[in-house]
């Protein structure tokens, strides 16, 4: 239901030697139901607790790899518009930890709205809104993202504000 939260754990079952580090990076994977279909499909948007998470600000990233605000309703969504479709899609997104013990996926279950740039925010007038989280795939984010996210063209971005951030706090993640 609209309003709902499931809170996972990330280092519920992540080796044991990576989570005893001081610091490091996540790359999380969710996995979650898209319909063009299914009539109901909601939206859900993600937050952290206890560490900070960020878009992976990639090319196309707000349609290949949505983040905060993740719509499952494919008639939505710009880059499915007319296509027949009920698939598992996955957004990836960049955990980082300091220092903490824990590190808490927030998913929220909110309502379905188009939220094209160009257009207000509109919330659609459903009675039931449903959203279904296939999987949850998490790994210490590979080194040369880090790198990626360090080059100058990437340094405004939200991923490379976060290396900046931290390479400055002096983590050697």
């Amino acid at each position: 239901q609209t309003g709902d939260v499931l809170a996972l754990d990330l280092f519920h079952d992540f080796p044991k030697d990576l989570a005893r580090r001081s610091c490091g990076y996540l790359s999380v994977s969710l996995n979650y139901f898209l319909s063009s279909t299914v009539a109901g499909q909601g939206a859900f948007e993600l937050s952290c607790e206890g560490c900070r998470c960020e878009e992976m600000s990639i090319p196309h990233s707000d349609q290949i790899h949505p983040f905060p605000r993740v719509e499952t309703d494919a008639n939505l969504l710009s880059t499915y518009i007319g296509l027949n479709l009920s698939i598992s899609a996955q957004t990836t997104f960049i955990a980082y930890y300091a220092n903490t013990s824990s590190c808490t996926l927030l998913i929220n279950h909110i309502a379905s709205g188009w939220s094209l740039p160009r257009f207000k925010q509109m919330k659609l007038s459903r009675p039931k809104s449903r959203v279904r989280i296939d999987g949850l795939f998490i790994e210490q984010l590979h080194p040369s993202w880090v790198s990626y996210f360090s080059l100058p063209v990437k340094a405004g971005s939200r991923a490379g504000k976060l290396v900046r951030a931290v390479k400055a706090s002096g983590c050697k993640a």
